[in-house]
């Protein structure tokens, strides 16, 4: 049995090199960013704070964190979008 998302969010940590990555790649203010598995959010939370406009989306649903629109659901089944 794997850790729930609660004991995840609590040791979560964002790596160096993503951020690296996500400064690399996502210039500030660019648009919008889906951040499927987002867990803790705190890549969610990077890109919100850089003027991304977020939807976060992971089986739980964490506590709300500003500019990121939040959304508990179950990626096997797709995803929750019109278009897919």
């Amino acid at each position: 049995m794997g850790r729930s998302n609660i004991d995840y969010m609590k040791g979560a940590t964002v790596s160096p090199e993503k951020i690296a990555w996500l400064e690399a790649h996502a210039p500030a203010g660019a648009g919008d960013a889906l951040d499927l598995g987002c867990g803790a959010r705190l890549y969610s939370k990077w890109l919100a704070q850089k003027g991304w406009r977020v939807q976060a989306l992971d089986l739980d649903d964490p506590p709300a964190i500003p500019g990121v629109r939040p959304m508990a659901h179950d990626l096997e089944g797709g995803l929750p979008f019109p278009d897919q």
